[in-house]
């Protein structure tokens, strides 16, 4: 696919998620623009907390939470996409009766 030295902002790489995930489907950019609003994505590099990416679902509220180090890179940008892409899966999932929404983790 190429590289690319263009560093993101925090800011450009939401912009780019939601307009690239609009295109795709609406209801996938809603989703992302929500999880931004409220905060869902911890993307701040700290020490101690572990690299790559992770998306947790948190049943009780019926919500996804989602952990990054953002770093700038575009592989970060598609990673917080991808992570993004769990958390819509799981709002799918969720509006769907019990019998068919398995979860393996129970």
């Amino acid at each position: 696919m190429g590289k690319t030295g263009k560093v993101y902002s925090f800011e450009e790489a939401r912009d780019f998620i939601l307009d690239n995930f609009g295109k795709f489907s609406p209801d996938l950019s809603v989703f992302a623009q929500r999880a931004f609003d409220h905060r869902w994505i911890d993307a701040e590099q700290r020490d101690g907390k572990r690299g790559g990416g992770f998306c947790m679902e948190v049943q009780g509220v019926k919500e996804s939470r989602i952990l990054v180090n953002f770093d700038g890179s575009f592989d970060q940008v598609s990673t917080m996409a991808h992570e993004l892409g769990h958390g819509f899966h799981n709002e799918c999932a969720y509006q769907q009766r019990k019998l068919f929404y398995s979860n393996s983790r129970r």
